[in-house]
């Protein structure tokens, strides 16, 4: 009797609960603004809203399940530039 293979996974249990997938495209939700200017690792905010449609609440751990509506990607503040600081401000004598 052969031994049964085991099956791994390559990456750690926790990793793969970290992770959501979105899909866009026929049947689906409307592609976000801005998507086709991100790069691979890339940090970005994203705001989903939708309905709550599950929750679990107990010892070991907690979830919800999300119908989604509508994704927007959220803009990040643009870095201070004190040129522009300077020319907005007006000077006090």
């Amino acid at each position: 009797m052969a031994k049964a293979k085991k099956n791994t996974v390559a990456e750690s249990p926790d990793s793969w609960r970290r992770r959501v997938n979105f899909d866009f495209g026929e049947n689906s939700l409307k592609e976000p603004d801005g998507l086709r200017d991100l790069t691979i690792n890339e940090t970005v905010t994203i705001l989903v809203t939708g309905k709550v449609k599950g929750l679990r609440l107990d010892e070991e751990g907690s979830g919800l399940t999300l119908v989604m509506d509508k994704i927007e990607l959220a803009e990040g503040k643009p870095k201070d530039d004190l040129s522009e600081a300077f020319a907005t401000t007006r000077r006090k004598l």
